[in-house]
């Protein structure tokens, strides 16, 4: 699929490491049910993922839980399909921490294919949820990634999009780059 991709996405994209935060945020009914709850427009968060294929091209992809279940994407194509909707957020790893990202994804990894946890987005609206990790939802998928490394205990409650980066799991940098 041949689409346009906006300019800093290319100027940022060879930064971007395995286990960096992608934070989204739209105005779709659904996310602005998510962001009148949350108090955050942040509403959807998904982790970089670099990725050789067979022939030694190295490809960007997110990980990110959608209502499809679990599963690796272009972050490309996500960035061209996104954009006419809403504004993309990265943020790195702190500095101490960023040779632990590609451990987070590979953890990621092993959810792939996992259901997508709708009870829990809809029980997350009412009271906090801890981790499940059967089905999974976005920020409880980044969450999942760092627990054994951070060694959060079983009844952690899952951050909203919007609480990961600073103080939130103390894993990224409190101030992200905007791709426009």
């Amino acid at each position: 699929m041949t689409t346009a991709i906006p300019t800093t996405y290319h100027k940022y994209r060879n930064e971007i490491k395995t286990g960096d935060l992608i934070l989204f945020e739209s105005k779709d009914f659904f996310s602005r049910i998510i962001a009148w709850k949350t108090g955050s427009a942040i509403t959807h968060a998904a982790m970089a993922f670099w990725m050789m294929g067979p022939t030694g091209k190295s490809r960007l992809y997110i990980l990110e839980a959608v209502i499809f279940g679990f599963y690796p994407n272009y972050f490309s194509n996500r960035v061209a399909w996104y954009l006419p909707h809403g504004d993309i957020y990265w943020y790195k790893i702190i500095k101490p921490l960023r040779h632990l990202g590609a451990d987070a994804a590979d953890k990621l990894l092993d959810y792939v294919g996992s259901y997508y946890d709708f009870k829990d987005v809809i029980l997350q609206a009412f009271k906090r949820v801890t981790l499940h990790p059967g089905a999974i939802f976005c920020s409880e998928a980044i969450a999942l990634a760092w627990k054994d490394i951070l060694e959060l205990p079983d009844d952690y409650i899952v951050p909203y999009p919007s609480e990961l980066p600073g103080r939130g799991l103390g894993v990224y940098e409190k101030t992200g780059v905007k791709i426009q």
